[in-house]
C-alpha cells in the first residue's frame, strides 16, 4: 500500500529553498519555487554568489536572483527540480525531497542568511 502524501500547508511560490549536501565537502543548492500543487512543487535552480571567503575554497555564499540556464544540448527544463512535500519539522520548517541526479536531496525554506560552503574535499 502506498503511503499517503501530505499536502503543503502554505503557498511557497516565489520562495527560495536550500539543500546543503556533500560528502567531505559542504555544497549548497538553492531553488526558487515556480509552481505549486497540493503535494508537489516545481522549482528552478539559482546561481550562487560568494559573500565572503575565509580560506582556501571556504566561506559564505547565498543565491542570486538569476536562474541557471541549461546548456544548448540539455532540455530547457534541465534546471528544474520536482519536489515532494515530506512534512513539517518540530521547528516549523517545511521539508521537501528530490531525487534529481539519482540521490535524495532534502530542501527547506531558506532563512535569508548566507550559508557556509567548503569546496575542499
Amino acid at each position: 500500500m502506498r503511503k499517503q502524501q501530505k499536502e503543503i500547508p502554505v503557498n511557497l511560490v516565489g520562495k527560495i529553498l536550500r539543500c546543503q549536501w556533500g560528502y567531505g565537502m559542504i555544497l549548497n543548492t538553492y531553488v526558487r519555487v515556480i509552481k505549486q500543487t497540493a503535494k508537489r512543487i516545481v522549482a528552478e535552480e539559482l546561481k550562487n554568489e560568494y559573500v565572503s571567503a575565509d580560506g582556501f575554497l571556504t566561506g559564505l555564499e547565498q543565491p542570486t536572483d538569476k536562474a541557471i540556464v541549461p546548456q544548448a544540448h540539455e532540455p530547457k527544463n534541465a534546471n528544474h527540480y520536482n519536489l515532494i512535500y515530506i512534512g513539517e519539522e518540530s521547528n516549523g520548517d517545511h521539508t521537501f525531497k528530490s531525487k534529481k541526479g539519482g540521490f535524495n536531496q532534502y530542501f527547506r525554506v531558506w532563512d535569508g542568511q548566507p550559508n557556509r560552503y567548503d569546496h575542499c574535499d
